[in-house]
């Protein structure tokens, strides 16, 4: 079995997200548009939510049941905007993570017809990560919502040993689902975006030990590389909003309209880095794929 290369996995990973960063560009621009136009609307409607309840308590007194109807329908919209805004960051990763596995340059094509291009599979894609997300919420969320819950009623009701038994399950499952969560660490892009390009079949219990095996013998591994990752990107992180609040620092000094910009642009810049943060979070799992697939290989002797 050949030996892990750090180089092939954060240095690979880093120099491809390089490679593409024009094409990263304008995946921010159109996703940071749409986030744009979507709040513009959301924004519409409140006003016009807000005129017509105004409207409303000028011509007569109205109930709360009378204004139901509004309210129910702005939360609808709302809702509906925000799905369609969650649809799009989907599709956006897929894309990335479509050429990442596939490890391809973004070259000569435009930006509109590369998306045309690699969006083939998408809704099956999304289809499937909505189970994931469901089957994920089941298994590892409500667990960990019902301990807290019991926690909570066992220290209100000041029973020790109930409160101890509480807490030892909390702490047990919490240690079960960072084991659960860095164990199928792959599944979406060895299983997910994998299948789909080779058109292969497709299930959550068959892909979960497909994982398994992927990732037998280099859990702690796979655990300190996405913890190294999580640190490096807290700090880049850290270091850029320092920057950004010093940048805006003076336009706190113009009255009214200053400290507005300030939080605008200091937003916009957190935004900016987040997004990018996001984009190698998809890329390096892509790059730890290949390069365990790669130790998994027989090392050729040479003659």
């Amino acid at each position: 079995m050949a030996e892990f290369s750090f180089e092939n996995v954060f240095i690979g990973s880093l120099k491809y997200f390089w490679s593409n960063i024009v094409f990263y560009l304008k995946c921010f621009g159109l996703s940071f548009l749409a986030s744009l136009v979507l709040i513009f609307i959301f924004g519409l409607v409140m006003f016009m939510f807000a005129f017509s309840l105004i409207g409303l308590l000028n011509t007569e007194p109205i109930s709360e049941t009378a204004a139901m109807p509004l309210v129910i329908g702005i939360v609808f919209f709302g809702t509906v905007l925000y799905l369609a805004f969650l649809i799009f960051s989907f599709f956006i990763n897929f894309i990335v993570m479509r050429l990442a596995y596939k490890n391809e340059e973004v070259r000569d094509l435009s930006f509109l017809n590369k998306l045309k291009q690699e969006s083939q599979g998408f809704w099956r894609f999304l289809g499937w990560m909505f189970l994931f997300i469901l089957f994920s919420f089941v298994i590892l969320v409500l667990p960990f919502i019902g301990f807290s819950v019991l926690l909570i009623f066992s220290v209100s009701s000041s029973h020790l040993p109930f409160t101890l038994l509480t807490i030892s399950g909390l702490l047990g499952f919490t240690v079960f689902a960072i084991f659960a969560f860095f164990k199928w660490f792959f599944f979406v892009p060895s299983l997910l975006v994998e299948k789909i390009l080779r058109t292969e079949s497709f299930g959550i219990l068959s892909a979960m030990k497909e994982n398994c095996i992927l990732v037998k013998g280099r859990w702690w591994l796979t655990f300190g590389i996405y913890a190294l990752f999580i640190l490096l990107a807290v700090l880049v992180s850290f270091v850029v909003s320092v920057s950004s609040l010093i940048l805006v620092l003076p336009l706190y000094i113009i009255p009214l309209a200053g400290p507005i910009f300030a939080q605008l642009i200091n937003q916009a810049i957190n935004y900016f880095v987040g997004f990018f943060v996001g984009l190698i979070y998809l890329i390096l799992p892509f790059f730890m794929l290949h390069e365990y697939r790669r130790m998994d290989k027989p090392v050729q002797k040479a003659k």
